[in-house]
């Protein structure tokens, strides 16, 4: 009853701060244009389709400083898609987005949505073959339709989907984290990543399971350096150290627009570091950067960066650095 409560107050949330008036309502006006990001517009059933949308403001959106707010309230956005034709196009409502800043003026805003699943009606948004046209709608501000081409998905993605939806409430764990965590929903999302090896609903499962894994060992080692140290010394590695880490690397094979692979990267930072794979925490560190600069983890990937450098210099000097015995003994 708990994780209905969540999903369903989550879902009321966006509802209703959607509809307050708030500092973009007030900003002398807005119009609203869309994009498919990276250029997908064709994809196949059990595929995300990922959106760009932009909001350009008739006056900059500034703070109390007077700049440019670097982004601004989250807001509620509805699409509108209509299957071959259609007459009456499905509405449905996304997720809360915040709107990143584009410009340097404070006038042009814009967020990535993802469409692919709605939780309200228990189904994917592209489920059948086919054209759509999708609209995306903000208080009565709508942007030119966006032509989508859906062709049939594989076998494997077929049975990766069939069995997620079997489970009630695994879909709404693997793609937003909510929901209980126990073994039916978990046992749904290792099926789909050990039997669909290379399908996007696999590497959605394995995105999941590797954040709930990570969380684990979290909170079983909350000191990284300490972690390290007992891994170091054969203490702190078992398999669901191997697991966690085998499945966020697999996650990585999401395409970069998944707003959860920014996520898979930043803890794999940390999981390659209690290794002690600076190498590979450094590249990571960097794509992490490059990919996500304005993202939540992206803005912490300089501070990473110098963190890793700083503890890899400690532990060299501490390597080459003569102890207080020896120092004794050549005496």
């Amino acid at each position: 009853m708990f994780r209905n409560v969540r999903i369903i107050g989550l879902l009321v949330t966006y509802l209703v701060i959607g509809a307050t008036a708030d500092l973009l309502a007030a900003s002398g006006g807005y119009t609203i244009t869309a994009d498919v990001a990276g250029g997908r517009s064709k994809i196949n059933v059990g595929q995300s389709l990922f959106l760009e949308v932009s909001y350009s403001f008739g006056g900059p959106q500034k703070g109390e400083t007077g700049k440019p707010r670097r982004d601004v309230r989250r807001r509620a956005v509805k699409i509108d898609v209509t299957y071959n034709d259609e007459d009456t196009p499905r509405t449905y409502a996304l997720f809360l987005k915040k709107l990143s800043l584009k410009d340097k003026l404070g006038l042009k805003y814009g967020a990535t949505y993802e469409i692919f699943y709605n939780y309200k009606a228990k189904r994917l948004i592209f489920d059948r073959p086919g054209d759509y046209a999708v609209v995306i709608r903000d208080e009565g501000r709508t942007s030119e339709p966006i032509q989508i081409s859906v062709g049939a998905t594989s076998k494997a993605s077929k049975k990766a989907r069939s069995a997620i939806l079997a489970v009630p409430n695994a879909m709404a764990l693997m793609l937003w984290g909510v929901g209980k965590i126990d073994n039916l929903n978990l046992g749904a999302l290792k099926k789909i990543a050990s039997e669909s090896w290379d399908t996007e609903l696999a590497l959605k499962a394995c995105a999941r399971l590797g954040l709930v894994g990570f969380a684990r060992l979290r909170k079983k080692y909350p000191s990284f350096e300490k972690w390290r140290a007992l891994l170091r010394e054969g203490k702190a590695r078992g398999p669901i150290f191997d697991e966690t880490r085998s499945y966020l690397t697999r996650a990585l094979n999401l395409p970069t627009e998944h707003t959860i692979r920014e996520e898979v990267i930043f803890k794999l930072v940390r999981m390659e570091f209690v290794a002690g794979h600076y190498d590979i925490a450094f590249s990571l560190v960097g794509e992490l950067s490059e990919k996500y600069p304005n993202g939540d983890y992206g803005k912490k990937a300089a501070q990473m960066a110098k963190g890793l450098a700083e503890f890899q210099a400690r532990e060299r000097q501490a390597t080459t650095a003569p102890t207080g015995r020896q120092d004794k003994e050549d005496k």
